[in-house]
């Protein structure tokens, strides 16, 4: 039986003087990592090929999931939120203020073609509209813009005067590392509404680089690893920095290019020169240890801390750009 929320998130990056494809009699990484949904508290799926390929294999195997999934998001969440604000309006309404006064489907087409070539893909395999699955995929912190964006109103304070805890869910991250080896324990809390869709899947890709990620079914990336490469990523919601859902990117898409990004260094130097639509922490871990920035629509700041571990939650501690 698989568990209500993701669990703890374990990872040890080991220290290696070379990658384990280039060693004789071991095979490359993708031969070494196998799914299976006997073993796993996660719904598994393995995809290979373009990215819309990979998207559309995704959508296939995890149909059944996707669809109540989604259609939690659109009524229980989206709609309900817009009820609790004192509104008429509806997930109609909310679909169309989407696409017609935010940038970003927009920002995504222009900054990252690719990853909506895979979420059309998942549309497609799970035979779904594209417009709904692109809104399902951005439903972290943007969906919270969006919304008081539309009504003008706070919607966690609106939850809290309709004495409802929707957003039940907090993001936690603690690791230690010494002698060349990192070890990452991570919890990706969300709302309620995703209980039961928690999936792990396994990305080769064309390159053979294989990534490992947790997330929802039928959505990008939640969290992950670059297996191939030997770092990890984790992400933190900040509601306190300033967003931007005009002109910024939105964070599921920067979860990924930062996990594709090849290594800590590559990510870091996107991180400073992207800019998101929501604020967050995010936090990359390879065998030299954690470095966290948080990152807001006009600001990056670096989280340090005095010894050799890092522990991160939900509470800007650095960035004051709110």
């Amino acid at each position: 039986m698989r568990k209500n929320i993701i669990p703890l998130f374990l990872a040890a990056i080991v220290c290696s003087g070379s990658q384990a494809h280039n060693l004789t009699g071991i095979p490359p990484v993708e031969y070494q990592i196998e799914l299976s949904n006997e073993t796993s508290e996660f719904f598994t799926v393995e995809v290979k090929g373009t990215p819309y390929e990979r998207g559309l294999q995704h959508g296939k195997t995890l149909r059944k999931v996707i669809r109540p999934t989604l259609n939690r998001f659109k009524y229980d969440m989206v709609s309900a939120f817009l009820k609790e604000a004192g509104t008429d309006y509806n997930w109609s309404d909310y679909r169309q203020f989407f696409f017609n006064n935010t940038g970003l489907f927009q920002t995504a087409q222009k900054k990252a073609p690719e990853l909506v070539e895979e979420i059309k893909g998942i549309a497609h395999g799970a035979n779904l509209d594209f417009k709904d699955v692109f809104i399902y995929n951005l439903n972290f912190d943007e969906t919270f813009w969006v919304l008081e964006k539309m009504t003008g109103i706070d919607p966690m304070l609106a939850s809290a005067k309709a004495d409802i805890d929707q957003v039940t869910g907090h993001c936690s991250h603690g690791s230690v590392w010494a002698a060349g080896e990192a070890t990452v324990g991570y919890t990706l809390d969300w709302t309620r509404h995703f209980e039961g869709s928690q999936t792990l899947i396994k990305h080769v890709l064309d390159d053979g680089t294989v990534l490992l990620t947790t997330t929802y079914a039928g959505t990008l990336i939640g969290h992950g690893i670059n297996a191939s490469n030997g770092y990890t990523f984790t992400p933190h919601s900040k509601f306190q920095l300033a967003h931007d859902v005009e002109n910024g990117l939105a964070q599921i898409f920067i979860y990924r290019k930062l996990l594709e990004a090849g290594s800590v260094d590559k990510a870091i130097k996107l991180l400073e020169k992207i800019k998101p639509a929501a604020g967050l922490a995010y936090t990359l871990t390879d065998k030299n240890g954690t470095r966290t920035f948080e990152v807001s629509s006009n600001h990056v700041a670096e989280v340090i801390t005095d010894g050799q571990w890092m522990a991160v939650a939900n509470v800007a501690r650095v960035n004051n750009d709110s």
